[in-house]
């Protein structure tokens, strides 16, 4: 089964995401590199901590990669409101 983010999308690597930091009350910016089966691997530009584990329902996909957003069921809602 793929993995999911918040919103229900699909999650590849290469995708941008949304994501809350942890033990801190603001949102990040960061790229998926790599899926796990319940967690993904963000690669962020923060000095501290330059990659971040999250559960896949703790992420939003910003902008999908460029072969799925073409191609994918939820292309359509890709980044929808961001």
């Amino acid at each position: 089964m793929p993995a999911k983010d918040f919103l229900g999308n699909t999650i590849s690597i290469g995708d941008l995401v949304i994501f809350m930091k942890l033990n801190y009350r603001e949102l990040a910016k960061g790229t998926i590199t790599k899926i796990t089966s319940h967690t993904v691997v963000i690669d962020t530009d923060d000095k501290y901590h330059h990659e971040v584990r999250q559960n896949h329902n703790q992420v939003i996909v910003q902008r999908r990669t460029h072969e799925e957003a073409s191609s994918g069921p939820d292309a359509t809602n890709a980044g929808a409101g961001l």
